[in-house]
């Protein structure tokens, strides 16, 4: 079979998204034998495969180094231009790479899987804040969370969904999710 690829690192750099980049990996991993052989080739596949797993690493556990972080973004009542609620809002802050857009991240995390983590600290950590602002008097906004598609369909997500919000003592009205 054939091993080469359209697909390159840096045409998926470019357009920011890495999940063609990703599939092709796998491939790439599954062609080894035939990579072996040809000597123009193992090189780059070798390598490219290389920057995706440390892509990969640098995603996993960042949640515990405190690199995650959520904006808020308010969601207001355009007729009376009161604040309705709060959109919780994923951003990455890598102690090397700087401020990393979710456009770059989350397929990644999607197609590894990575997304049901995360989407758990960020439903977390944004119904955390949510008592805290009304511990310090603001009054109760409904927080919206962004669930991908394999989170929604994930066994246990109301029970998860449910202990969340009883840890941080907030009722069910007051968390939106949104499917994205």
């Amino acid at each position: 079979g054939n091993a080469t690829t359209n697909v390159s690192y840096l045409d998926c750099l470019r357009c920011n998204n890495m999940i063609p980049f990703v599939r092709k990996t796998h491939e790439f991993r599954e062609a080894g034998k035939f990579l072996e052989h040809n000597t123009g080739y193992f090189f780059f596949f070798f390598s490219a495969t290389f920057v995706v797993y440390s892509y990969y690493y640098n995603l996993c556990c960042r949640a515990e180094r405190n690199e995650f972080l959520l904006n808020y973004q308010p969601k207001m009542d355009m007729r009376t231009g009161a604040i309705t609620g709060m959109e919780a809002l994923i951003r990455w802050r890598h102690p090397d790479w700087g401020m990393v857009s979710p456009v770059q991240f989350i397929p990644l995390a999607e197609e590894t899987g990575l997304i049901v983590q995360i989407g758990e600290w960020v439903l977390q950590t944004a119904c955390e804040q949510s008592r805290q602002w009304r511990e310090q008097g603001l009054p109760p906004l409904r927080v919206a969370v962004n669930l991908s598609a394999r989170q929604f369909v994930q066994e246990g997500l109301v029970r998860n969904v449910s202990e969340i919000l009883a840890r941080a003592g907030l009722t069910p009205d007051c968390l939106e999710l949104e499917i994205t």
